[in-house]
């Protein structure tokens, strides 16, 4: 068992002895398996990353679990169960309960009107403004709509906490279209970016953009390494017409290029809400 079991579950336990594993997604950088023992149904993402330092890597994943699971009793933030540890694997794999398929899984599956919509994004923004305000701050480093499951009652629940930027590897980033232009721009390695909860508002704006219109961001650019050329030009998202003037504000506010002067997860939470309250009237 590792050392570091002391803080975060050890589950390995739990997953040995489960039904044929089911592979339901691939990455890049990982494998995302659904196992089922005795009726329960767990989903576990197991990591395979070339050319880094695993000793490094581990101590990442595990200090970002340990953060999941400060912020875990939020109610739209998805349980961390814990860890796998796996005998010819140099880093733990995440392991949560199965709650439900991606959001925008959920959203291709299920009609939604726009009084859901706006209700899922209020709670995950609530969640994330949640997570903003412990100190020091947790912060989600990858929101967009396949960090968010569904469950069974239609609620969104935030999951992989803080999980990105343990393993993220190169600026090769496939979340480049999420990422607030300090960090998509940013030519140093990434080990010398600065992750900030301004950078999680401006993933919030651009994940809001992904649900409400079902299309991923700068969904016209098919090469994701075009989408920094783009930006730098100053370009955003192309938006629909006939959009509220608070819909605008609320996107173009999450939007602003100077991390400082963007919304803050509170203000993106109360407009979401509001929004939802205008949709339902």
């Amino acid at each position: 068992m590792a050392q570091s079991s002391t803080y975060v579950l050890d589950v390995t336990a739990q997953i040995i002895g489960s039904q044929p594993p089911e592979i339901i997604a691939e990455e890049h950088n990982c494998c995302i398996v659904l196992y089922r023992k005795h009726q329960a149904r767990r989903i576990v993402k197991k990591f395979r990353l070339r050319r880094v330092n695993h000793t490094e890597a581990r101590a990442s994943l595990e200090s970002a679990a340990l953060g999941w699971r400060t912020v875990e009793n939020h109610p739209n933030v998805n349980r961390l169960i814990g860890l796998a540890y796996w005998r010819d694997d140099p880093l733990p794999s995440i392991v949560t309960w199965y709650m439900g398929p991606t959001l925008m899984e959920y959203l291709r599956m299920t009609p939604t009107n726009e009084v859901h919509k706006f209700a899922m994004l209020f709670g995950v923004a609530d969640a994330l403004a949640f997570m903003h305000g412990h100190n020091p701050p947790i912060l989600h480093t990858n929101v967009k709509a396949a960090n968010i499951v569904v469950d069974n009652a239609g609620n969104a629940l935030l999951t992989d906490i803080s999980i990105h930027e343990a393993i993220i590897q190169s600026n090769a980033d496939s979340s480049v279209r999420w990422r607030a232009p300090e960090r998509a721009l940013n030519t140093a390695p990434l080990t010398h970016h600065t992750y900030t909860k301004e950078c999680d508002c401006w993933s919030m704006g651009m994940t809001i953009y992904e649900v409400m219109f079902q299309r991923k961001p700068y969904a016209e650019i098919q090469d994701d390494v075009q989408v920094p050329i783009w930006m730098n030009q100053g370009h955003l998202p192309s938006l629909p017409q006939g959009l509220s003037k608070n819909f605008k504000k609320l996107l173009f506010g999450c939007w602003v290029v100077a991390p400082q002067e963007r919304f803050r997860m509170g203000s993106i939470a109360n407009y979401l809400r509001l929004l939802g309250d205008t949709a339902r009237s």
